[in-house]
Order: structure tokens, then C-alpha cells, then sequence
């Protein structure tokens, strides 16, 4: 018998069964409760027959359920942009590799990067010198005012003897004031020079920071895809370097048209059929993860020139790989029946 073809007797209700509900012949225990159990086992099955049913027929397109969209398959993919400038020293990388999480991949030469570091550390020492040349200098302003006062002292009891003049009093208390305006002046450079030193300090963090970057990881698990550049060529911060993305789950990005959005949900279960051959497809299970809150065209790569005019809303459904599924494959998602 051919696939999908019918027996003399299939599609025909046994004698005495026609227009038969079964699930109403469910022995009452006399609270309800078989009603009930038979509600919640029913449904269930139900769900799985049809999804075995939709498996079965993925052998035989013309007896398969009708799918409710169309679309392509696609992965999540991440672009990774180099962080720093330099010239690629090492690059251990290829097409299709499977990489994991912070793995070293490259290097970018960082011999610029450590001669900056190097010059910056040169100045800081530069600024401690002059700083400790100022606290010096504050100390001998601060000797000389001390003795300065002593003099001062000295001098009032001579002028109250009559042995020293009010000049001499007065070009003390001058020379104590200069004194005392140049020692606010020295710590005021005290002051610039400590902020100085702060910002060389802050400019070998960074470039501490940049040395860090330059060794290339990679910055989730996943497949490589494809890389863009190669060993000893020039890379800058944002140029991307390779496509990284994760295979284990490939989504499928459908478009339903506006009459079709009541049938689905976040969350719902599905099956998603792609090509095995001329006459047969796949099916895996899915689950709708994303559906669009706008309408757009019709992709052109999906439909007819008639229905790329056609509003329709996105739906992304998740399907775990089992080696078979490709990225840009097309496929097709069936509604599971309640």
C-alpha cells in the first residue's frame, strides 16, 4: 500500500459508534472526578498524537498538515570587534571552530603599547623628584619664619628698652609675611605636581587596560562562522574580527499574516518541518520565543511577487539543533491542534 493511501475500511466508524462520544462514557465515581482525569490525560495526548502524526507524515508531503508559515533559519551571531590598535601578532583561529568562553585566540602586538608605559613610568618619577624638592624647599620657609619670630621677639623687648627703632620692628613683621606668602605659594605647586602625578597614574592604568585587551578571547562558547582578518595585518578598535554563534539552538524566523496571530503565543509548542529530499521533510519540535509588535512587507525571499505586499508579523521559534539544521536553511512551522 503507497504512503499516505487508505484501506477499504479507514475513515469508517465501526457499527454502532457513529456520532459516539467516548470521553462522555467515563465512569462517574459520584464527585465529579472522572471527568475530570479524563479532561487532563485527554488533552495531552491529544497534542501528542498529533505531533506523532505530523512526524509519521514527514515521509509523504501530500498527506502532511498544511504548515501555518514559512521562513529561514538563523542563530543568534555576535561580531567581534578588536579593542585596541596594533598589528595582529598571533591569531589562532579558523572557520568552524568550536570555541569556548574566554579562550585565547590572538594577540596584538603590545610592544608600543609597553615602550608608552615605560616613558609614563619615567615622568612619574620626574614629578616625585621636583615633589620632594618642594617639600624641602616648604621646610626652609618654615625655619626661616621660626626664626624670624624668635627675632621678632627679641626686637619688641629692645624697642621697649629704647634700643631698637619701630622700622626695625615693622621690616620684621614684613619679612615674616613675605615668608608666609611664599610658603603658600611652594604648596600650591605642591598641589599641581600631586595632580600631575595622578594623571600619569591614570594614563599607564589605561594603558595597563589596552595590554589587557590586546589578548584576544573569545567572548561566549560557540561556532566560528567566519573571520575576517588575518595573521600581521593592521587591526583598529571596532573592526571586527570574526562571527561567532551558538549552533546548539537555531531559531526559525517565520511570518504569519494578521488572521493567524490569535493561533499563537510566547511559549506555545510547535513543529518545525525542513527539507530531507524532493518528497519528504524533517520535523523537529519547536517553541515560539518572539513575535513581532509591527507589521512589515512580506520578505522577498519568501513568498510570491503577488504577496510581498502583503503586511505579515515575524515570529521567531526555537529548535534544537541535532546537526541537521543550517543557518539560512528554509523550513516551515505546523500548529500543534488542542
Amino acid at each position: 500500500m503507497a504512503c499516505g493511501e487508505n484501506g477499504p475500511d479507514q475513515g469508517k466508524n465501526p457499527p454502532g459508534d457513529a456520532g459516539q462520544d467516548h470521553s462522555r462514557n467515563a465512569p462517574d465515581t459520584g464527585n465529579g472526578k472522572g471527568k475530570t482525569m479524563n479532561e487532563s490525560y485527554i488533552q495531552p495526548m491529544k497534542k501528542l498524537l498529533y505531533m506523532a502524526l505530523i512526524l509519521l507524515a514527514g515521509g509523504c508531503r501530500d498527506k502532511a498538515p498544511l504548515p501555518e508559515a514559512y521562513g529561514n533559519f538563523e542563530a543568534l551571531e555576535i561580531l567581534v570587534p578588536a579593542q585596541t590598535s596594533g598589528v595582529l601578532a598571533e591569531w589562532n583561529l579558523e572557520e568552524g571552530q568550536e570555541l569556548k568562553k574566554d579562550q585565547v585566540i590572538g594577540l596584538v602586538d603590545t610592544l608600543p603599547l609597553h615602550l608608552k608605559k615605560r616613558q609614563l613610568q619615567s615622568q612619574v618619577k620626574a614629578v616625585l623628584t621636583r615633589l620632594q624638592s618642594v617639600d624641602a624647599e616648604v621646610k626652609v620657609l618654615e625655619k626661616q619664619l621660626e626664626m624670624l619670630e624668635k627675632d621678632l621677639g627679641r626686637t619688641e623687648n629692645l624697642l621697649a628698652d629704647g634700643a631698637a627703632t619701630p622700622k626695625q620692628y615693622d621690616d620684621l613683621l614684613g619679612n615674616m609675611e613675605v615668608l608666609r606668602l611664599k610658603k603658600e605659594a611652594v604648596k600650591a605647586q605642591k598641589t599641581t605636581i600631586l595632580a600631575e602625578r595622578e594623571v600619569l597614574n591614570m594614563q599607564i592604568l589605561q594603558l595597563d587596560d589596552q595590554i589587557d585587551r590586546s589578548v584576544l578571547t573569545s567572548p561566549a562558547a560557540g561556532t566560528v562562522l567566519q573571520k575576517y582578518t588575518g595573521v600581521n595585518e593592521m587591526v583598529v578598535p571596532g573592526k571586527a574580527l570574526f562571527k561567532l554563534a551558538c549552533l546548539d539552538t537555531l531559531y526559525l524566523r517565520a511570518f504569519l499574516g494578521a488572521t493567524q496571530l490569535d493561533d499563537v503565543r510566547i511559549g506555545q509548542e510547535v513543529a518545525v518541518r525542513f527539507d530531507r529530499d524532493e518528497n519528504s521533510d524533517h520535523t523537529l519540535p519547536g517553541m515560539i520565543t518572539w513575535i513581532s509588535s509591527s507589521a512589515e512587507f512580506t520578505p522577498k525571499i519568501i513568498q510570491t511577487k503577488e504577496e510581498r505586499v502583503t503586511l505579515v508579523y515575524a515570529v521567531k521559534v526555537a529548535v534544537k539543533n541535532n546537526g541537521m539544521l543550517k543557518v539560512g536553511m528554509p523550513g516551515e512551522m505546523v500548529l500543534l491542534k488542542e
